[in-house]
């Protein structure tokens, strides 16, 4: 049992093309949003939008990054509680211009209806569940 947990800051986005479709990461077999850890003397939104464009291959010319949505909060190591700011996105960049960052395990990147993307986070970590839900 761990005396004190670690916190971690991060940030992501979820961000919507032009055609109002939101993007999705497949990462270790379940459907996420792009998000990661908060660099020292980023802001949140700047780590938001650093992350989104690393994790999904878009360019960073085309993000804007708009309103706070919320926060959530879970274990994401033994010791370890990560509290991920998330930040509506609009990208007008062309949909495909979309890469994984294999490196970090990404295997897909996807443009979904809102439908869609419920339904892919219905099968996904709670915290993505409840960010669909204020959408």
């Amino acid at each position: 049992m761990c005396k004190d947990n670690k916190y971690i800051e991060a940030a992501g986005g979820v961000v919507f093309n032009r055609d109002g479709r939101l993007i999705m990461i497949l990462r270790r077999g379940v459907w996420d949003l792009p998000k990661g850890h908060r660099d020292q003397g980023e802001t949140l939104e700047q780590c938001a939008a650093r992350e989104v464009c690393e994790e999904c291959g878009l360019l960073p010319e085309w993000l804007t990054v708009g309103d706070f949505l919320c926060e959530t909060v879970h274990q994401s190591a033994p010791c370890e509680e990560k509290h991920t700011s998330w930040f509506r996105m609009e990208y007008l960049g062309s949909p495909g211009d979309v890469r994984p960052q294999v490196e970090e395990d990404i295997v897909d990147v996807r443009w979904f209806t809102i439908d869609e993307a419920r339904e892919a986070a219905a099968e996904s970590y709670e915290s993505i569940r409840q960010i669909m839900k204020l959408l």
